[in-house]
């Protein structure tokens, strides 16, 4: 597990406070109304967060199951839908990876246009300048500025390809 390798000694702490009033719930197959209550009150959770913990538990019976989890979405997790996605690599590669090398603003408007023929809702800037970003510097300076202008800009005195300012 991820979380056990990077958990700090506060949440091992929580973990094993969870565990002291989970553990006995865990082999019973029902749980009194009374019970769980008392449990979700002395564990300061709602009731789907502690249901959620004892499901974890049984599956995994040991303190590191309950360790508490970072909240929200994933560094570099992605929420766009598959058809802005696709769309966002078309024009990428369509419209701004061409010598006449226009900004991401130009390619945002040509997206826009294309989202409403397409009846889908338009990317933000934001997105859209975070995929141009990831893309490979050297192979974007190829399709941009063309061979001569790469080795120009990115050959550098040992004859490897670096980016040379």
């Amino acid at each position: 597990m991820q979380v056990a390798k990077t958990a700090s000694d506060a949440d091992w702490e929580e973990a094993r406070r969870r565990e002291m009033v989970i553990r006995p719930l865990a082999n019973c197959p029902r749980i009194s109304a009374e019970v769980a209550t008392e449990a979700m009150s002395k564990l300061g959770l709602q009731r789907s967060r502690f249901h959620e913990l004892l499901q974890r538990y049984r599956a995994a019976p040991c303190a590191a199951s309950l360790l508490p989890g970072k909240r929200g979405r994933t560094c570099g997790s992605r929420n766009l839908s598959a058809d802005v996605e696709q769309l966002i690599s078309r024009g990428i590669e369509e419209h701004y990876l061409t010598r006449e090398k226009p900004s991401v603003q130009a390619l945002r408007r040509w997206l826009d246009h294309e989202c409403r023929k397409s009846g889908i809702r338009p990317p933000s800037t934001k997105a859209i300048t975070a995929r141009v970003q990831a893309l490979p510097p050297v192979s974007t300076a190829r399709r941009r500025l063309g061979a001569k202008c790469l080795t120009r800009k990115f050959l550098n005195r040992s004859n490897t390809l670096q980016f040379c300012g």
